[in-house]
C-alpha cells in the first residue's frame, strides 16, 4: 500500500513541482504522515490559481503533510511548510 500512495504522490506532486523523487520523498502510510524535502515550485503551478503576481522563484526546504487515517472527516488534515522561499 504504501508503494503505490507514494507513487501517486510522486505523479501528483510533480504536477506542482520540480525535482520530486523518491529521494526527497518521504511516505508512511500507517502513521499518517507525507514529508518532501529541498523541492522547487513550478511557475505554472501558482499560474493555475489565478493571482494576481507572478512566481520567478520558489523553493520549499519541507512539505509536511500529516492525515489521520481512522478519524478522517472528524480530524483535520494538516499541511505545514517550512523554510519557503519566493
Amino acid at each position: 500500500l504504501e508503494g503505490l500512495v507514494e507513487q501517486f504522490l510522486l505523479r501528483y506532486l510533480g504536477e506542482y513541482f520540480l525535482g520530486v523523487d523518491k529521494q526527497n520523498l518521504s511516505v508512511s502510510t500507517w502513521n499518517g504522515e507525507v514529508h518532501l524535502r529541498n523541492a522547487r515550485l513550478k511557475q505554472e503551478a501558482v499560474e493555475l490559481l489565478n493571482v494576481p503576481f507572478q512566481l520567478l522563484f520558489g523553493e520549499i526546504g519541507v512539505l509536511k503533510i500529516s492525515f489521520p487515517w481512522n478519524l478522517l472527516g472528524n480530524r483535520p488534515v494538516i499541511v505545514e511548510l517550512s523554510r519557503l522561499s519566493l
